[in-house]
């Protein structure tokens, strides 16, 4: 951008404004056919025209299912310092002040759908308490160095504000920069590549009692990106998982339309009558259409010379509509196949989903299991930098690499296990030596729970005589069987 001083906040914001765009483009097919806003692909235009009012808002949108199937495996339970493999109560305090099995949860499905979610952490300055906040990839944007895809140059968070101004929030290592747009936007929201250039197009936005621009004393950008199957190579970011799922879902839409507008027109037995003259319609008083399908039509055969044609009355056979359903599971089968989801989430009950074994279920879902796994290790990175980066905010000081060297992410076991299966593998691990308060939390149990339990074990016995002891009211000094 020859027109614009390179690291200055207009080159930033420009560079980076551009980035954002060309992404949100690439991800907005993603995120609408996770909510299930999907086109009719394969179709000719023809069909399109004549039947997508009536059938095209028709999917069965399998794309929500290929996310939540991996999102809902991706728990997290806790933070350890690697030296002393103990939880950090810190770092639990953080994470539930912050509500982060919600937000973790739902940066987690941006990720898996739309290839990146963000996180930004900084520090309240009423409380003095690291924030974490789950950010969406249609409003933030990170550049990565070429040294290393973990090493962030810029980020930047823009948004749209009730008053119809831009609002850009731009991160850098050693300072936090914002800006307002000094004139509202059009009506859709787009600004002009010209605008970003211009100077004075950006005006600093400054909070009552609040520096500017705000020091940040951690050295390195606040915000941290969770990728979903990164690609090696510092410009690519994450895939979404619906890339190859999306082709597979516009196939299944296509047959699901077919065998729509099939069921419309022969999914019935057609009568016809030969020889006779057309009726009118009653209200308009027009020839009734002599082959318009319906279940409640007849088809007319007009007579012309009565010794040719016999007046004559018959139906023609309904269609079998089983090859739609056919090709509707040998799509699913493919779509399970490619994406990892195990079958029985895709079909129905009615096919023998619901009388599996639990040898056979672990086995459908091994795939699934592993994929998740691989999430746990690639998400694992970045939240270990996060939790990290909130801790040094809360102690002060400058923010080191080895910081997040430090942290382990304790994930929840993805496998799908009964309550009696579950018990019985921790009663086995017992037997091995596994402490009782480590079994505890493989069960399921919070920290909060286990603190618990662990004043409980430590708390005095009551004395058997004092169980039936009267207990006095100090009020009424009368005693209470």
């Amino acid at each position: 951008m020859p027109d614009l001083i390179p690291e200055t906040s207009e080159w930033w914001i420009a560079r980076l404004w551009a980035q954002l765009d060309e992404r949100t483009k690439r991800i907005k097919l993603y995120d609408d056919y996770y909510e299930g806003h999907q086109r009719l692909e394969f179709t000719t235009d023809q069909a399109r025209e004549t039947f997508a009012e009536t059938f095209g808002g028709v999917a069965l949108n399998f794309c929500e299912l290929v996310i939540d199937a991996v999102e809902e495996r991706l728990g997290i339970r806790g933070f350890r310092v690697s030296e002393g493999k103990e939880y950090d109560p810190e770092a639990a305090e953080i994470w539930r002040k912050n509500d982060m099995d919600a937000q973790s949860s739902m940066v987690h499905t941006e990720a898996l759908c739309n290839e990146e979610g963000y996180l930004i952490v900084w520090v309240d300055e009423d409380r003095m308490t690291p924030v974490i906040t789950a950010e969406t990839p249609f409003e933030v944007i990170v550049e990565r160095s070429g040294k290393s895809r973990l090493e962030r140059l810029a980020a930047m968070k823009r948004w749209l504000d009730d008053e119809r101004y831009w609002r850009v929030t731009l991160y850098l290592p050693h300072e936090i920069r914002r800006f307002r747009s000094r004139d509202p936007v059009r009506k859709n929201g787009t600004i002009m590549a010209t605008h970003l250039r211009r100077d004075g197009y950006w005006e600093p936005w400054v909070t009552e009692g609040e520096e500017w621009p705000i020091p940040n004393p951690l050295g390195v950008v606040p915000v941290v990106p969770i990728t979903n199957r990164p690609r090696l190579g510092y410009r690519f970011g994450g895939t979404s998982e619906l890339k190859a799922a999306v082709p597979i879902q516009d196939i299944i839409n296509k047959t699901v339309f077919d065998g729509l507008v099939a069921s419309e027109f022969v999914a019935y037995p057609q009568r016809y009558m030969v020889g006779v003259s057309v009726p009118k319609d009653p209200i308009t008083d027009q020839p009734i259409q002599p082959f318009k399908a319906g279940a409640n039509r007849i088809w007319f055969v007009e007579k012309g010379d009565a010794t040719s044609i016999n007046p004559a009355i018959g139906q023609f056979p309904q269609a079998d509509l089983m090859p739609y359903v056919a090709r509707t599971e040998a799509h699913i089968n493919q779509l399970a196949a490619i994406t990892k989801t195990p079958k029985h989430y895709l079909v129905e009950a009615s096919t023998g989903g619901s009388n599996l074994s639990s040898e056979t279920v672990k086995a459908l879902e091994a795939p699934l299991v592993a994929k998740t796994r691989r999430r746990q290790g690639v998400f694992g990175v970045g939240w270990a930098e996060v939790m990290a980066i909130a801790l040094r905010l809360k102690a002060g000081g400058k923010y080191e690499p080895a910081d997040a060297d430090r942290i382990e992410v304790d994930w929840k076991d993805p496998e799908t296990r009964t309550e009696a299966q579950h018990v019985d593998a921790l009663v086995k691990l017992k037997t091995l030596g596994v402490p009782e308060e480590q079994l505890q939390r493989d069960y399921g149990y919070t920290e909060e729970q286990i603190s618990r339990f662990r004043l409980m074990d430590d708390a005095e016995p009551v004395a058997p005589s004092a169980i039936n002891e009267p207990v006095t009211s100090a009020i009424l000094d009368t005693p209470f069987a």
